[in-house]
């Protein structure tokens, strides 16, 4: 997707005029759209994500995010999979953690608070992330 071409060029290093033009776009595309019309499963993998839990589609990301490293991490949640990953009450008050719960991804996401993560995996499994994305997404 056009948003997954600059996910794929902000891990290789210093960003482009035009990939920083792709990123202003995608945001401007999730604050008009919504996070999950927008959002791509397949390109959910080293992106610095914020989620406000309180919002539906946000929680609903999470969940997605989760279902996708815990599978794809052999049903467990590694320290190693994640490469930032902090909780809190509110943005000010976020205190870094190894992981989420493990219980998150079983059960689902508290239903308040922040939670800043970025998923360190690579493309993993294109056919289960599809199906979180009809699960989670809505897409057909």
């Amino acid at each position: 997707t056009l948003f997954g071409q600059a996910s794929a060029k902000r891990k290789k290093g210093a960003e482009s005029p035009a990939t920083q033009a792709l990123e202003r776009l995608r945001s401007a595309c999730e604050g008009a759209l919504g996070r999950l019309n927008v959002a791509c499963p397949l390109q959910i993998h080293n992106r610095a994500m914020l989620l406000d839990l309180s919002l539906h589609e946000d929680r609903q990301l999470c969940r997605l995010l989760l279902a996708v490293v815990f599978k794809e991490g052999d049903k467990t949640l590694d320290p190693k999979s994640f490469g930032e990953c902090a909780y809190g009450p509110s943005q000010r008050e976020m205190r870094k953690m190894l992981v989420p719960p493990e219980w998150w991804a079983k059960v689902g996401p508290p239903q308040a608070g922040f939670l800043a993560i970025r998923y360190l995996g690579d493309e993993g499994d294109p056919a289960f992330r599809r199906r979180m994305a009809k699960q989670f997404c809505g897409w057909e």
